[in-house]
């Protein structure tokens, strides 16, 4: 039996790569947890959202506390309120964004598509070609994963 089992994983890992890749949702321009996206892949703008605002500007607001940087990837710092690691706020942009207007789906921001596992034990994002820093620098994979546990 002992010399059987390892005849038998070899032959079941090939089978278990084409299960699990069958197990993964199609490329898409965003991810709907619950029933189907609400906007299409050639969306240009959430329909709650003026294209058109005024660019520029400045905001006050009040809140409590302190901090010492805006960047909410940095170490050893006090970060602003509003700057955390889920939401760092209109600083910068994200792979994905939420729309407001469903109860939880994301779409594609950074990213061109998303892809999901069934069982949500892994996710695969494609870069959208014109992303880009402030600077004019691409967003490269190693950018967008930065942080990100390989565990």
């Amino acid at each position: 039996m002992t010399a059987l089992r390892p005849l038998i994983v070899t032959l079941l890992l090939p089978l278990m790569a084409v299960v699990g890749a069958a197990l993964a949702s199609e490329p898409s321009h965003g991810i709907a947890y619950f029933g189907n996206l609400k906007y299409p892949k050639d969306m240009t703008h959430f329909p709650y959202a003026n294209p058109d605002a005024p660019k520029e500007g400045r905001i006050s607001t009040w809140l409590p506390g302190s901090f010492n940087n805006l960047h909410p990837y940095k170490e050893g710092i006090t970060v602003a309120v509003g700057m955390t690691y889920a939401r760092p706020a209109s600083t910068s942009d994200r792979l994905t964004k939420g729309s407001e207007d469903e109860l939880s789906s994301v779409y594609c921001l950074l990213c061109e598509t998303v892809e999901v596992a069934d069982d949500y034990a892994w996710v695969a994002y494609t870069l959208r070609e014109g992303a880009r820093w402030h600077d004019g620098v691409p967003v490269t994979v190693d950018d967008a994963s930065y942080g990100l546990s390989t565990q």
